[in-house]
């Protein structure tokens, strides 16, 4: 028992060198950018919600966005050791808020495709992957705060274009247990539109490289829950389970 501690803080060491060193994989869920690890041999159904937070530049104002959402991803391997991703999902809610006004609202939809690879055999005992995938969001805001706290109707979505590349290394800990670590490559763009009066503010390019880390429990061959958490410019935990088939 006394050796679990220093040999599970070597194999997390280990991975973040690692993952530093190759290119590896895993599936983020776009706007909200959670990781789902599962088997590159298999397909794979993920149902994820997650929580995120960020702080936009849309028009010359200065935002904090925060979202939830719930997410529904598939994956499964084509050939030459590829894994096709696809994912769907839907912002349960929506926050705009910076110090003069807050807009708020309800539903929307998230949707992307990705491609991922297994760099097998590059370093024992731990699986080395590499994901690129492409997301866009769209967050409906239908409510408006003002500074008095009244709370007006508007009809207006936010958008949020992103690109991601993410580079995971996982390592089992034993009895059904893993944990994965890496870096997420980010650049995204967002747009606030309103509907009614048919105008677009275009927002700042957003750039970032952050860390991810989470664990995967194996509860059988076909089913595993996963909580993770990642940083930089989107801070999201999630939490969700993987279907194997």
């Amino acid at each position: 028992m006394h050796n679990v501690v220093p040999r599970t803080i070597f194999a997390i060491s280990v991975i973040l060198l690692s993952t530093q060193l190759f290119p590896i994989y895993a599936f983020g869920n776009g706007a909200c950018c959670s990781v789902t690890k599962g088997s590159s041999e298999k397909i794979n159904l993920s149902i994820i919600g997650s929580s995120a937070w960020s702080h936009e530049n849309v028009g010359g104002n200065y935002y904090n966005l925060s979202r939830q959402a719930l997410m529904a991803k598939i994956s499964g391997p084509i050939p030459y050791g590829f894994v096709l991703q696809a994912q769907v999902g839907w912002p349960v809610y929506t926050r705009l808020a910076h110090q003069y006004t807050e807009m708020r609202g309800y539903g929307g939809i998230i949707y992307g495709l990705g491609l991922g690879y297994e760099l097998p055999g590059l370093v024992k005992a731990i699986e080395l992957y590499a994901t690129v995938n492409y997301t866009r969001s769209h967050g409906f805001l239908d409510e408006d705060v003002g500074s008095f706290g009244d709370i007006g109707t508007i009809d207006q979505t936010f958008l949020i274009s992103e690109l991601q590349g993410i580079f995971l290394g996982e390592i089992s800990l034993g009895t059904g247990v893993a944990v994965y670590t890496g870096l997420r490559a980010y650049a995204g763009k967002n747009q606030l539109k309103d509907n009614q009066a048919k105008v677009t503010s275009n927002g700042d390019r957003e750039g970032n490289l952050a860390p991810l880390a989470g664990f995967r429990f194996g509860l059988s061959d076909t089913v595993s829950l996963i909580v993770d958490g990642g940083f930089g410019h989107t801070k999201v935990v999630g939490v969700g389970a993987i279907f194997s088939l």
